[in-house]
């Protein structure tokens, strides 16, 4: 057994503890049993769970996601609370670049978390997601909600991502700039 389905199993016997309120023998015995039977029965995908830690990204990515969420907020507020009837939306496909489930999932997280755009599918396979994004009024509002979620995949790629991926995102960001 690894490592990884050893801290699986305490995982979860801990939850299963939690569930039941109470910490007896028999609940810590039927714990680690359910447990085990979840994590054999049921394996975990391969996961690359050691990724390249870049700290100023990383520092930059949280502080571009905490403006950017108090931003839309403000957006979204006022869209509520204006006297004109509420804007159009649109659902948008964006290609993405990393194959990693994890990045895929981050970027994907970090980008419906900011209020006005939501997550309707993420293709892992295909390397595109679905967003449903609010205050669409032109083709160039739409190509800025596109630009947005690549934005946030290249600041998850540039703290997170591989040197590969992060060149391919900095590569497509200034072919969008030129």
């Amino acid at each position: 057994m690894n490592k990884t389905r050893f801290l699986a199993i305490i995982t979860l016997t801990i939850l299963w503890l939690l569930l039941w309120a109470d910490v007896t023998r028999i609940l810590v015995a039927g714990g680690l049993i359910v447990a085990t039977l979840i994590v054999f029965l049921f394996p975990f995908p391969a996961l690359n769970l050691a990724p390249v830690v870049r700290p100023l990204r990383l520092i930059a990515l949280v502080a571009v996601f905490l403006w950017d969420m108090f931003l839309a907020s403000l957006q979204v507020a006022w869209l509520a609370i204006r006297p004109q009837r509420l804007p159009s939306a649109a659902l948008i496909e964006v290609p993405l670049i990393t194959g990693s489930d994890m990045l895929q999932v981050l970027t994907a997280e970090l980008i419906c978390l900011v209020p006005g755009s939501l997550l309707i599918e993420l293709d892992s396979e295909g390397k595109r997601m679905w967003l449903h994004v609010m205050n669409v009024s032109s083709p160039q509002s739409l190509a800025e909600a596109r630009k947005m979620a690549h934005d946030q995949e290249y600041r998850v790629l540039a703290a997170l991502g591989s040197q590969d991926e992060y060149d391919q995102a900095l590569a497509r960001r200034e072919a969008a700039q030129a």
